[in-house]
């Protein structure tokens, strides 16, 4: 006669069968998790950094053909052909990046690529007025790309809240696994053991979302708060200024001649230029103050002040910082040394205003500086 199985033996058979099922399915969630942080450093940010970078290069190829018309020299038409191609590469990236994510391929395909197209051409038809002595002709058409490259400034906008959303998706997607599994894990929880290892795993899983926030807010590179991070601060600051009826300024600045300086050192010390600029921020840039990595070479600083000279006061104080590096820039005369050129512009945000007015003001300030000759502040306020 086959014995039959005690309650004691039913009520650990029936544990152990809980642990089995519990340890196995926590440890696929966990995974999933894992997987979708690993996709978001590895696929997502990739692809949000590398697209954001269409603006600043078109709007370098479109400084660098402004100079080449003005001044006829072949150090322009250099930075031209360098941003072209580098622009070329990026979009090739985003091609290889994107595949998985429809919504992103259709902004640059609809969107971004025909105004690119469009002011390429424009590009190459200055370069071949300038090489015909067309230059009066190629002068009065200088500025006609304005209105196309304040589109492609909308369609960087619309392609960085598709990036947001596609980060975001992740996120979500990591959450909910990670709530399911502490579901499972109170369920089980008289298994002392079982919850106490989910629950390190599940602390290490949190750590790595933590982690994983703050690299999508900061730049890599510098340190310092990239993009994103800007927009929502910004965003932020400007509610804070409309309600507290206070002037809110920004200040854009560019490091003078950059892709010179790439050419002429390479990447790996233009990337230590651009962390030297980085440190300057953090060290002259007091909270509430916030310094970050507007994209490619340019760097923003928002800050809410009691009066407009302020922001222009620490303008001043950062491109004499910068200029007090004493980095060596060759190529770039008469000074010869790294300097930046900065736009600044302070707005008391009225009703029916929104912070990409103070962006287009600062922005605009930031063309004046270069066009002056560079290496100064220049200020776009309304009073």
């Amino acid at each position: 006669m086959r014995g039959k199985l005690s309650k004691l033996q039913v009520y650990l058979l029936v544990a152990l069968c809980a642990l089995l099922f519990t340890s196995v399915w926590s440890y696929l969630s966990f995974m999933s998790i894992e997987q979708q942080t690993t996709k978001v450093e590895k696929e997502d940010i990739p692809l949000s950094n590398t697209a954001s970078q269409l603006y600043p290069l078109m709007l370098d190829q479109e400084l660098s053909i402004r100079n080449y018309v003005y001044l006829q020299d072949d150090l322009s038409l250099q930075q031209f052909e360098i941003a072209n191609a580098r622009m070329h590469d990026v979009l090739r990236d985003i091609e290889e990046l994107d595949q998985a994510h429809p919504i992103m391929s259709q902004i640059v395909t609809e969107e971004a690529i025909p105004i690119i197209t469009e002011m390429e051409a424009f590009h190459f038809d200055q370069i071949e007025r300038i090489q015909q002595g067309q230059i009066e002709r190629a002068n009065e058409v200088r500025n006609s790309q304005r209105s196309n490259l304040n589109l492609l400034r909308f369609v960087d906008s619309k392609i960085q809240e598709d990036s947001d959303a596609i980060i975001s998706r992740a996120f979500e997607e990591s959450r909910e696994a990670s709530n399911s599994a502490r579901w499972m894990i109170l369920f089980v929880s008289a298994l002392t053991f079982l919850i106490f290892a989910a629950f390190v795993h599940s602390f290490r899983v949190e750590r790595s979302q933590k982690a994983l926030i703050y690299k999508s807010l900061h730049d890599s590179l510098t340190g310092i708060p990239n993009r994103r991070a800007f927009d929502e601060r910004l965003e932020e600051a400007w509610r804070d200024a409309r309600q507290l009826n206070k002037p809110l300024s920004l200040i854009l600045l560019d490091i003078d001649a950059f892709k010179l300086y790439n050419d002429t050192y390479g990447h790996l010390e233009g990337d230590a230029c651009l962390r030297k600029v980085a440190q300057v921020l953090r060290r002259v840039v007091k909270s509430p103050a916030t310094p970050a990595r507007y994209g490619g070479e340019e760097f923003a600083v928002i800050l809410p002040v009691e009066t407009a000279s302020e922001a222009r006061e620490l303008a001043e104080t950062i491109r004499q910082e910068i200029l007090d590096l004493n980095v060596a820039h060759d190529g770039y005369h008469p000074l010869c040394k790294l300097t930046v050129s900065l736009g600044v512009s302070t707005m008391v945000p009225g009703l029916y205003e929104s912070e990409k007015e103070l962006i287009s003001r600062a922005d605009a300030a930031l063309y004046q500086s270069k066009d002056k000759g560079r290496n100064r502040v220049t200020v776009n306020n309304i009073k």
